[in-house]
């Protein structure tokens, strides 16, 4: 577990780090197939050229090479745009709402503990959970605190009251 913790600390220490580092390990395949197929395509380039063949094989085999190519191509591309774009929307889906809870805590923090302010609930999802438990731990705990100002300012009306009589049967 030393070593996970120590790579974390060092290499993935954001939740930004984490999805790039993530979405880059699915895509790196696509990278490696496709400098695989670069460096074979070559051969097969080379022995196309040396292999004596009909004009119209030699063709349909260009063609086919080619067509392999953009293929190839094509889902690399795919596959990196498609990276892209699971990274930013990671980020939205993840980053938005935490960073927006964080803010909304630090405010309550440097407000001395003004705990009206709610967390913003956005998608359907653990966090959105989260942030309803939070609310709804902060509500009831407004409820107590009302109880308890209540009970104390009967508390004090109750022992004025008990001066008072005091007072009188002094």
């Amino acid at each position: 577990m030393g070593l996970y913790k120590s790579i974390e600390r060092g290499l993935f220490n954001s939740l930004t780090k984490k999805i790039v580092g993530n979405v880059l390990f699915l895509i790196l395949p696509h990278i490696v197939l496709m400098a695989l197929v670069y460096r074979h395509g070559q051969d097969l380039e080379v022995i196309l050229s040396t292999v004596e063949m009909s004009e119209s094989a030699r063709v349909l085999l260009a063609n086919a090479l080619s067509t392999f190519w953009l293929s190839a191509s094509i889902t690399v591309g795919l596959a990196l745009i498609g990276g892209v774009f699971a990274i930013f929307f990671m980020r939205h889906l993840f980053l938005k709402p935490i960073q927006d809870i964080t803010r909304v805590l630090s405010a309550i923090k440097e407000k001395g503990g003004d705990i009206s302010v709610t967390l913003p609930v956005y998608t359907c999802d653990e966090i959105s959970v989260m942030a309803q438990s939070y609310n709804e731990f902060s509500a009831k705990l407004k409820d107590i605190i009302a109880d308890t100002r209540s009970r104390s300012v009967n508390i004090a009306v109750s022992a004025a009251r008990l001066k008072k009589v005091i007072g009188q049967a002094s």
